[in-house]
């Protein structure tokens, strides 16, 4: 898991968000021992400005460029109609997918059911 300080910021935005924290019935003591593991887990990363893609929305563009600088293969992501739509993002090596894809994904190369 690739983490810069924009993204890890972002994290706990949602996290602290009230429809979120009802939803997943979080308390703040809870949100900080999910944001520590995060930070314990993650593999920093400092994000190259030198490309920008041209998303909606810019919180979208630093997922993006955090997952080209990581190398990583996968944007997971609720919200991947705004990655897709309207964006000069060309994905040939980059997949957007739902957690639950990616779970499914995950499975299908592991060998796990």
């Amino acid at each position: 898991m690739a983490i810069s300080v924009p993204v890890f910021q972002e994290y706990r935005d949602v996290l602290l968000w009230n429809q979120y924290r009802k939803q997943l019935n979080l308390e703040d003591g809870q949100i900080d021992v999910i944001m520590q593991f995060i930070a314990a887990v993650g593999k920093p990363t400092n994000i190259d400005y030198s490309w920008r893609p041209n998303l909606r929305d810019e919180k979208d563009n630093v997922m993006v460029e955090l997952a080209r600088t990581s190398g990583s293969a996968y944007v997971i992501t609720r919200n991947t109609r705004d990655f897709l739509l309207e964006a000069d993002l060309m994905n040939d090596d980059l997949r957007i997918v739902t957690p639950g894809e990616f779970m499914n994904i995950w499975r299908q190369i592991h060998g796990k059911e």
